[in-house]
């Protein structure tokens, strides 16, 4: 998103802001669920033997080291303005341009160099792996993430990393000092642990009020309407009732429960094949000097058959908020999503502000 088009949206919001425009939060539902119900099981190899911690909870794999017996060194953002921990999920960066501290997702979320005090900065001697069960034979293979983007949930099996592997796993295994997964010592291994048996992906609850439960009100507010159905299915509206989406008002709007590990995913669920984004590598995109930006992973391409467009010199796009506290001002309110939705969840070790309520609004 280039900048003429930022300050464009900025101030489109600003102008929908002073219009009073504004939708009734869904549910009294805004502080976040309980930690997750994912787990890992862990597996260290320092060269010279195996150790593991197994069932441990986390969102996601940084999340479950913390959790776990071992104890990581990370190392330090090579984008964050100020020295900012790799374990942190969010960095500021400064830009110049606006005078403005601005946060964004850290793509390093989860790079270390030590385990257990064992290591050398910068030495990447430590190497991920993930057990990865989306191949026709599961094997262990080089995570292509970052220990923050590796996460334990069914749903998150379609997110993908440049080389196109999955970053979903509930197994993973830091080795150091070796040039493959030492297969043979790792088999030894596991003999001695008593009937072991791998660890797999935690599936998506779909039932209602299940902690993966999230809120969508979808409305297109432009004059002629712009956004259609594409593909007809049935949707389930917040009362819990089940209708065909074809029967739903897009100018009239409505609200629809989706589920998943988090909103982006959720959304997909809920909609299918009228939800189009990016399943890109997690990766950051630098484009100049003073911009780092993040849409990859859940930038929105197209809803319900439209997406970003200045045909007529005008942005049209989709705006996103969700229903929360501010980061700004500590109210609490239906607020701007600083980042794409799939950078949201409803839970307490997931990315910030986290919340199951979202308004998408095409304007």
């Amino acid at each position: 998103m280039n900048s003429m088009k930022l300050f464009a949206i900025a101030a489109a919001v600003m102008m929908l802001a002073v219009a009073g425009i504004a939708v009734a939060n869904i549910s009294s539902d805004t502080e976040a669920s309980s930690q997750s119900v994912g787990t890992f099981d862990i597996f260290v190899y320092d060269g010279y033997g195996w150790d593991s911690d197994l069932g441990v909870a986390g969102y996601d794999a940084c999340k479950a080291m913390d959790n776990s017996d071992f104890v990581l060194t990370y190392t330090t953002s090579s984008y964050a303005t100020n020295t900012t921990y790799n374990d942190e999920q969010v960095i500021g960066i400064y830009s110049a341009l606006y005078n403005y501290t601005y946060n964004y997702p850290n793509v390093e979320y989860g790079d270390f160099y030590e385990v257990d005090g064992d290591g050398t900065y910068g030495s990447h001697d430590w190497t991920v792996y993930i057990y990865d069960e989306t191949l026709n034979t599961p094997a262990w293979v080089p995570a292509g993430v970052t220990l923050g983007w590796i996460k334990p949930f069914d749903d998150y099996k379609m997110v993908l990393d440049a080389n196109g592997q999955t970053c979903a796993a509930s197994n993973i295994a830091l080795v150091k000092d070796a040039s493959s997964f030492p297969v043979t010592s790792f088999t030894t291994y596991l003999g001695t642990l008593s009937n072991y048996t791998y660890n797999t992906l935690t599936e998506i609850d779909t039932t209602t009020g299940s902690a993966y439960e999230y809120y969508f009100t979808i409305q297109d507010t432009t004059s002629p309407a712009s956004a259609s159905i594409n593909t007809d299915c049935f949707v389930t509206l917040a009362d819990g009732s089940s209708v065909l989406l074809s029967t739903l008002s897009l100018t009239t709007g409505f609200t629809i429960i989706g589920y998943g590990s988090d909103a982006n995913l959720a959304l997909y669920q809920a909609l299918g094949k009228n939800h189009n984004f990016d399943f890109s590598p997690i990766a950051p995109n630098v484009y100049n000097s003073n911009t780092y930006t993040y849409d990859y992973y859940s930038w929105l391409d197209k809803l319900f058959n439209v997406g970003d467009d200045n045909s007529t010199g005008v942005w049209k796009y989709w705006m996103t908020q969700y229903y929360g506290t501010s980061q700004y001002s500590n109210t609490v309110g239906w607020q701007y999503c600083d980042f794409n939705l799939g950078y949201y969840s409803d839970f307490s070790d997931g990315y910030n502000y986290a919340t199951n309520q979202y308004k998408l609004t095409y304007c």
